[in-house]
C-alpha cells in the first residue's frame, strides 16, 4: 500500500469507524481496502485525532478543533484566551459524562462543556502545560501524561499526581495505555 503524496509527516491516526483510517498530516488523508485518499475539502494540519465512544471523529492541529461525523468536518471556534498563533492540539480525550478533555501547546489542558459550542473550563489543580497524551480508562478516570515524569489521575473531582518520587522514571509520557 502507498499513501497519497503531499505528505511529508504522518502524526494522527483514527478509525474512521467504516473499516478505513484516518491519516492526519498536512492533508488529512482516509486509507480503505489499501488504498489511500486525500479527502478535499478536510481540516489541513491534523496532528491529533480522537473517536470518542459515540463514533464522532475530533480532529486537531494547528487551526484549532473540529467535529468530523459522516464525511463532513465543523470547526468549533478557539475559545477566548488561546494564543491565536500557538493553539495546536496535542491530546483529546472525552469523559463518560460527555465533556471533552483537550489539551492545547501552550494553553494547557481543558474541558469542552459541549460538544457543539466551545465552552472550555480550566482545571487549575492539573499542571499548567499541556499534557502530551490523554487516555479515558474503562472506568471512566483519566490519564493525563505530561513532559518531565508526570501523570495526572482525575478520578471524577479527585486528582492525584505521580512522579519521579514514586518511581515514574521514564522522561516525557508520551503514550499511556489502558483497557
Amino acid at each position: 500500500m502507498k499513501l497519497p503524496q503531499g505528505a511529508a509527516t504522518y502524526i494522527a491516526l483514527v478509525a474512521d469507524g467504516t473499516g478505513g483510517l484516518l491519516v492526519g498530516s498536512d492533508r488529512l488523508m482516509r486509507i480503505t481496502h489499501g488504498s489511500g485518499e486525500i479527502i478535499d475539502g478536510a481540516p489541513r494540519h491534523v496532528e491529533c485525532a480522537y473517536r470518542d465512544p459515540s463514533g464522532v471523529i475530533w480532529l486537531g492541529g494547528r487551526n484549532g478543533l473540529c467535529m468530523s461525523r459522516a464525511r463532513a468536518s465543523f470547526p468549533l471556534f478557539l475559545p477566548h484566551g488561546l494564543d491565536p498563533l500557538a493553539h495546536n492540539v496535542q491530546a483529546i480525550t472525552m469523559d463518560r459524562a460527555g465533556a471533552l478533555w483537550v489539551s492545547f501547546v501552550n494553553s494547557g489542558v481543558f474541558s469542552v462543556e459541549s460538544r457543539y459550542v466551545v465552552a472550555l473550563r480550566e482545571c487549575r489543580e492539573l499542571p499548567q502545560v499541556p499534557a502530551i497524551t490523554e487516555l479515558t480508562d474503562s472506568a471512566g478516570r483519566i490519564w493525563f501524561g505530561y513532559t518531565a515524569n508526570r501523570i495526572a489521575l482525575l478520578d471524577g473531582t479527585r486528582i492525584s499526581m505521580f512522579g519521579l518520587s514514586d518511581g515514574l522514571d521514564i522522561g516525557n509520557v508520551i503514550s499511556i495505555y489502558g483497557p
